[in-house]
């Protein structure tokens, strides 16, 4: 484990935020991202409402561009076999670290690496996540060829990233996006209302869901919504009218129906942003 005196204070990650992200992120998206991402707000978010259903006790985990950990480290505090791999190297040790001060007699669970070559077997991984983190690796084909690899037969993936072929708030900038922005213009605007373009044109790659869904068949990936393995599971849901509609169309034999709509949805180019899964066959 790290001596004392090199281990990292809040008051360095703070620092690091601030310099990273003080001309991309307002103040409040600034002290949001602490909170939230080297916090544990968007841990429990996402463990409550993306994997938990889907989540076995023997289940092996990895959280591809896990940055600072905490969804990794709240999965193993679930009693999960959760992993982490991060490229940024001072994320990666804060993640490091942060595991090393609650189990130093445990090896870590946490890599510093690229998704692009993950140090990990073929076959050993039940689910691999990557959210909000694909749009940030250029070979985005490649990272998730690399994800198939180590995924287990009847694995999934599980993918959450913003779609530029919509109109919306620019992911990181939070500024109003149009489709397809060429990427000269668009540092130009960025530049115009007092952004520092760096975070765009070094770390910021344009996916779409059309994209992706198209890499993802390419992979002979089964593609699936969310929403889609949650009703396979039996989950229940909290949206009340949406429950009614599911015992409705189970009722009359419409699920294929709602199951057509979902599709239709997961499939929409314009949408704002991808939320789906893809699903290793077993013999994929």
């Amino acid at each position: 484990m790290e001596s004392v005196s090199e281990q990292i204070t809040e008051k360095d990650i703070a620092s690091y935020v601030y310099d990273r992200y003080k001309n991309v992120f307002s103040k409040e998206l600034l002290e949001r991202y602490t909170r939230d991402y080297i916090g544990f707000t968007s841990a429990k978010f996402i463990y409550k409402n993306k994997l938990s259903t889907f989540l076995c006790k023997n289940h092996k985990i990895l959280d591809i561009g896990c940055g600072a950990g905490s969804l990794v480290l709240y999965l193993h505090k679930k009693g999960y076999e959760a992993y982490g791999i991060e490229i940024n190297e001072f994320e990666y040790k804060i993640a490091k670290q942060r595991f090393d001060q609650l189990y130093q007699d445990k090896k870590s669970i946490y890599a510093h690496g690229s998704a692009l070559e993950l140090p990990y077997p073929d076959n050993s991984f039940d689910i691999v996540t990557f959210f909000d983190v694909l749009e940030h690796i250029e070979n985005y084909e490649l990272a998730l060829k690399e994800a198939k690899r180590i995924l287990k037969a009847n694995g999934k993936i599980f993918i959450i990233a913003p779609n530029y072929c919509a109109f919306r708030q620019e992911a990181h900038y939070h500024v109003p996006w149009i489709p397809f922005f060429p990427r000269k213009l668009a540092v130009t605007y960025l530049k115009l209302l007092g952004k520092d373009p760096w975070f765009y044109n070094e770390c910021v790659f344009h996916l779409t869901n059309y994209k992706i869904i198209r890499i993802l068949r390419k992979l002979d990936l089964t593609i699936s919504s969310p929403v889609q393995e949650k009703i396979k599971e039996n989950y229940q849901f909290n949206l009340k009218w949406f429950s009614n509609l599911l015992s409705f169309a189970k009722k009359f034999h419409l699920i294929s129906l709602v199951n057509f709509v979902i599709k239709m949805i997961l499939y929409n180019p314009f949408k704002k942003s991808l939320d789906l899964v893809a699903i290793k066959d077993r013999n994929g």
